[in-house]
């Protein structure tokens, strides 16, 4: 009988330690959107210069400030004045701001010495297990390169999180 609690508590101890590993891989993944979307506006750009600028961002930290949402794969083309994102969030998040699972989150730009907002349109969206996966394009963007800007989601004009990005 102890060899059958002892053999138990193992592979309870091993199932415990998949499940957290797991767990750890699953929210590191950024692998969906990760890479440039080629839109209307660029192609313009290139067409009309015939290379287009792409400036890339860092985002401080690894989750927003709340830990709702995660932004990556990001891209700044001065020339075509468009700024892209990925945005990844857990589904708790609609528990944590007590919103319907049917409500989609906004996602703007914010420019904090301008105290400018850049709304975003969204252009693909991935769910993978308990994360949803959406790339945004800011359009009609100028943005100073020499500065930190603001990643806002918010519900109802009321902002629930936001991420600082800079180059």
């Amino acid at each position: 009988m102890g060899k059958v609690i002892k053999n138990f508590f193992i592979v309870f101890i091993l199932l415990i330690n998949v499940m957290v590993i797991g767990r750890v891989i699953l929210s590191t993944d950024k692998s969906a959107f990760k890479d440039l979307t080629l839109t209307k506006d660029i192609a313009l750009e290139y067409e009309k210069d015939g290379s287009v600028q792409i400036l890339t961002h860092k985002v401080e930290g690894g989750l927003s400030e709340e830990g709702l949402f995660c932004a990556y794969s990001m891209y700044y083309i001065p020339g075509a004045r468009e700024f892209q994102i990925t945005i990844r969030y857990n589904k708790s998040a609609y528990k944590f701001t007590e919103t319907d699972t049917d409500r989609d989150f906004d996602f703007r730009l914010y420019d904090p010495e301008t105290e400018q907002y850049f709304d975003a349109k969204p252009v693909d969206e991935t769910k993978h297990l308990m994360y949803t996966f959406k790339k945004y394009v800011f359009s009609e963007a100028e943005l100073d390169t020499d500065r930190s800007f603001n990643i806002v989601m918010s519900l109802d004009g009321g902002v629930l999180d936001e991420q600082v990005v800079h180059y």
